[in-house]
């Protein structure tokens, strides 16, 4: 039996295999991307909501940070993200501030009143916040006869 003649590849097909080929060299760009990022994260934990919220916070205040051809795409994709992510709640209750206050006059070694204003700084609170925190909770002092 004769063989039929082999029709020429249309412009279809070529630009398939070519994407195949393609396909494959842009996988691997991928993966050395991937592998570049793993690295320099590799001795980090990964980030918890509240430090993505910071830097996606830092990336939408200062535009120029992001770079690239898709630079304006992925400024929208972050302005989305950040609109639809909740603010965290404080983790810190009074409770907690008034035990870091007592844990910072101690090891510290330093007066009560510094030690509130040093837990002020830290959590950007007002001093008298962190004074009434401390004062309904303290764990020493209370039992002193006035």
């Amino acid at each position: 039996m004769a063989k039929r003649p082999q029709r020429p590849s249309t412009w279809f097909e070529i630009l398939n295999e070519r994407a195949g080929e393609q396909s494959v060299h842009l996988e691997a760009a991928r993966k050395r991307v991937f592998d570049d990022w793993i690295r320099s994260l590799a001795d980090r934990r990964p980030p918890t909501n509240p430090e993505l919220l910071w830097y996606c916070k830092l990336l939408l205040n200062n535009p120029r940070l992001i770079e690239g051809p898709y630079a304006p795409y992925i400024f929208l994709i972050l302005q989305k993200w950040f609109a639809k992510t909740p603010t965290p709640k404080r983790q810190n209750t009074s409770e907690g501030i008034a035990k870091l206050v007592d844990w910072v006059s101690l090891t510290e070694k330093v007066s009560v009143s510094e030690a509130r204003r040093r837990v002020a700084k830290a959590f950007r609170m007002t001093v008298e916040a962190v004074n009434r925190s401390h004062q309904r909770h303290r764990k020493s002092g209370r039992d002193k006869s006035r």
